[in-house]
């Protein structure tokens, strides 16, 4: 993404398929970030990212981190949309990009079923401390 070379990145790829394993022609996803503020009050950052589908259905995409150093909001979602037939959006997700984690594969974080939820957080274990977990209350089954 042009104007983020000083900025936390998530370079995001993967593959995309029909059920039957081909690659969709003319595809794209596009992944939509909020209005975000450097705090330093040099840009404005915002709007949609668009990755098109290789004849193979695989894509890459560099984006803004969700929690950035030097961006205000931090902790927001990229709105995920994909046009497998090159009309409207097929299908609709929500996903967060942290920092932590440099390099996504798109298959480990998209969430397929939307009855099940439609929100995923990508967290990489290395980066989590006891500090981050805090203590556990309530009853036993919650634990």
């Amino acid at each position: 993404m042009p104007g983020l070379d000083d900025l936390d990145t998530v370079t995001i790829t993967g593959r995309v398929l029909q059920p039957q394993g081909d690659a969709w022609a003319g595809a794209y996803l596009t992944f939509t970030a909020p209005t975000v503020v450097t705090t330093d009050g040099t840009r404005v950052l915002g709007g949609t990212s668009r990755a098109d589908l290789s004849s193979t259905g695989t894509f890459t995409a560099e984006l803004l981190a969700t929690d950035a150093t030097g961006i205000d909001p931090t902790g927001w979602t990229y709105e995920v949309n994909a046009y497998l037939s090159g009309v409207r959006p097929t299908w609709t997700r929500y996903i967060s990009l942290p920092k932590a984690t440099p390099a996504v594969d798109f298959g480990d974080i998209i969430v397929a079923d939307p009855v099940s939820g439609s929100f995923s957080t990508l967290v990489s274990l290395e980066s989590v401390t006891p500090a981050d977990l805090g203590a556990v209350a309530g009853p036993v089954s919650s634990t």
